[in-house]
C-alpha cells in the first residue's frame, strides 16, 4: 500500500504541476496580416488551428478557401480570398464542420455581411447581409460582420464600423459601435446588446492597464470549460493578438496570449471561434507552380505511422462518399482521379511520427494549364479525409 500512496502522490503532484493551460481550449483564428511562425508561415485569408504548447496547424489554407469560392467572373482562375473576418465552428457532422464565416470584402457574389457556411455542394449562405441590416435596422443599408457566435440558433456578432440604427442604442443614442457585442434571434426578430464598447473597454482595462480602450471587437468565442465569452480586440497593440475572456470580470485565456501563438510579425487576430471540428490538413508548397518547377503536397496532423493515399482529380464535386476528418471525398470521378487509383503504389506514403508525410512532383516543362484538385485518405481508417485543395498549374 505504501507504493501505490506515493505513486498517487506524485501524479498529484505532477497533476498540480501542469501549466495553466493544460486545460485551455483549441482555438481557430485568422490574423489580419500574413505571419510567419516557428512551424511555417499562414496568410490572412487563412484560418489556423491554435493549441497550447502545440505548433500551429493549418485548417483552412488558401487553396481550400479558393476552390470553395469558385472562378473569378470573366477568368480562368479562382478566386483568391481576401481575409477572414468572422468564424463560427459549430462542429456538426458535415463538411468542413459546417464552418460558418464572413470575407472581409464582397467577393464571388457574396457579401462582405454574409454569413457563409461549407456544405456538401461547397458554400451556401445561411444568413444574408440583408437580413442582418433589416434586423438591426441599420440605416445605411449595408453592414460588415466583423465577430461572429452562433449559440441555439440565436446569433452573438460584432460589427467593423459604427452603424446608425432605428433599433438599438448602446453607449451612443442610436449607435451600433464596432466595439459593441449584438444579438439576435432570427426566429422571433428580437435583437439586443449582450456587451456595450465600454463594457469591452472595462473587462480589457481590468487585464492590461487602467483605462485601455479596445476600440474595434475583432472575434468571439465561447469558452465551455467556465462559459466565458471570449474576444479579441484592436488595442492595446501589445495585446491585439491576445484572447480576453469575460470570466472573472476581465481575463486573458490561458495559453493564448499573444505571444503563446508564436508569430514573428505583428500577430493581430482579426477572427476568432472555439475549434469543434478537426481533420488532417492538406496544404501545397505553391498554388500556381510553373511549368518546370516541383511541386510539394504536405500532409499534417495524421496519425503517426499511418498509411495514406493520395488522391488527384481535374474538378471537385458535391460529396459522394461520407468519410470522418473533412467529412466526405469531393473529388471529380474523372481520367485524372482513376490514373491516381491506379497508382496506387506510388501516391501512398506512410505519415511519419509526428504524422505528417509529403508528395513531391516534377510539373512538366510542356504541362497546358490545368487545374488540380488533392485529398488525402487514410488507409488505417478509410473514413478519414483531408480537406481539398486547388492547384492551378501552369497558369
Amino acid at each position: 500500500m505504501g507504493a501505490v500512496r506515493v505513486a498517487l502522490v506524485s501524479l498529484g503532484l505532477a497533476l498540480s504541476a501542469s501549466p495553466a493551460w493544460a486545460q485551455s481550449p483549441t482555438l481557430l483564428v485568422s490574423t489580419s496580416s500574413n505571419e510567419l511562425h516557428p512551424s511555417g508561415s499562414v496568410g490572412d485569408e487563412e484560418i489556423v488551428w491554435h493549441t497550447p504548447g502545440v505548433p500551429l496547424r493549418t485548417a483552412l489554407p488558401t487553396e481550400t478557401l479558393s476552390l470553395l469560392l469558385g472562378p473569378a467572373s470573366g477568368g480562368e482562375l479562382h478566386i483568391l480570398p481576401g481575409d477572414v473576418d468572422a468564424l463560427h465552428d459549430p462542429g456538426e457532422a458535415a463538411l468542413g464542420g459546417g464552418l460558418m464565416f464572413s470575407l472581409v470584402s464582397n467577393q464571388g457574389g457574396w457579401e462582405d455581411g454574409d454569413v457563409l457556411r461549407i456544405s456538401a455542394a461547397g458554400l451556401e449562405l445561411v444568413w444574408s447581409e440583408d437580413a442582418l441590416v433589416t434586423a438591426l435596422g441599420v440605416t445605411d443599408g449595408n453592414l460588415d460582420l466583423d465577430a461572429l457566435l452562433v449559440e441555439d440558433g440565436m446569433l452573438l456578432f460584432s460589427l467593423a464600423e459604427d452603424e446608425d440604427s432605428t433599433l438599438l442604442s448602446g453607449d451612443m443614442p442610436g449607435v451600433i459601435e464596432d466595439g459593441d457585442v449584438v444579438g439576435w434571434d432570427p426566429v422571433t426578430g428580437a435583437v439586443w446588446h449582450v456587451l456595450t464598447e465600454s463594457a469591452v473597454d472595462t473587462l480589457v482595462s481590468n487585464v492590461v492597464a487602467s483605462g485601455s480602450l479596445a476600440g474595434d471587437l475583432k472575434g468571439l468565442a465561447r469558452n465551455h470549460e467556465d462559459g466565458g465569452l471570449l474576444f479579441c480586440v484592436q488595442s492595446p497593440s501589445s495585446h491585439d493578438g491576445a484572447v480576453f475572456s469575460t470570466s472573472m470580470g476581465g481575463s486573458l485565456l490561458d495559453g493564448h496570449d499573444e505571444q503563446d501563438f508564436g508569430f514573428q510579425g505583428a500577430g493581430e487576430l482579426d477572427a476568432l471561434g472555439l475549434a469543434r471540428s478537426h481533420w488532417s490538413s492538406l496544404g501545397v508548397s505553391d498554388a500556381q507552380p510553373a511549368a518546370g518547377t516541383t511541386l510539394v503536397i504536405t500532409l499534417e496532423g495524421a496519425k503517426p505511422s499511418e498509411p495514406c493515399l493520395l488522391l488527384l482529380s481535374m474538378a471537385s464535386e458535391p460529396s459522394w462518399f461520407d468519410m470522418g476528418g473533412w467529412g466526405g471525398l469531393v473529388l471529380a470521378q474523372d481520367t485524372l482521379f482513376n490514373l491516381s487509383l491506379q497508382a496506387l503504389p506510388s501516391l501512398s506514403v506512410m505519415a511519419d511520427g509526428m504524422g505528417s508525410a509529403n508528395w513531391s512532383f516534377d510539373v512538366p516543362l510542356a504541362l497546358q494549364p490545368v487545374d488540380v484538385v488533392a485529398q488525402v485518405f487514410s488507409f488505417a481508417n478509410p473514413h478519414m479525409a483531408t480537406n481539398p485543395v486547388l492547384i492551378e498549374a501552369g497558369q
